[in-house]
């Protein structure tokens, strides 16, 4: 009977039945940018990712300023946890087209890249926060949070 109880604690324990490393989650986004003529442009967005320590991911973004130019910016990501796993400080690479509504109708678009950083925050179950500041062109420069699911 004994080494029934061995055996079986020891199957429960086997790699077949531990949860997987890799993950998928999604994740709502709110930011205050500068995709604005002059001052700054808020919106909000989602963010679908796969990974764990290195992660890929789309990321859209819809935002709008004080002088009626929205701007709808749609981007693919590569980031890095810099303590492994999928939490903790982490440096993000987006790239992608922004593209530009002015009030007269004119579209525009251009080439997003930019560089963030953050702090992925794991709360209760598979829930997490994100606090990102991130930089770069045409945007200049960008803050947000995001709140999210991990399957």
């Amino acid at each position: 009977m004994l080494l029934l109880l061995i055996n079986l604690t020891s199957f429960a324990q086997s790699p077949a039945n531990a949860r997987a490393r890799e993950e998928i989650w999604i994740a709502p986004i709110a930011e205050i940018n500068r995709y604005s003529v002059s001052g700054a442009a808020a919106g909000g967005g989602i963010a679908v990712g796969y990974g764990d320590g290195v992660a890929l991911g789309l990321r859209m973004l819809y935002c709008m300023d004080l002088y009626n130019v929205t701007t709808l910016e749609l981007t693919a990501f590569l980031r890095l946890y810099f303590f492994g796993g999928h939490s903790g400080l982490f440096t993000q690479m987006n790239w992608g087209p922004a593209y530009f509504f002015e009030k007269d109708n004119d579209m525009k678009w251009m080439l997003s890249a930019g560089l963030g950083i953050g702090w992925r925050f794991l709360l209760s179950g598979n829930w997490f926060f994100e606090p990102v500041v991130r930089g770069g062109f045409p945007y200049y420069a960008g803050a947000g949070v995001s709140f999210g699911l991990r399957f």
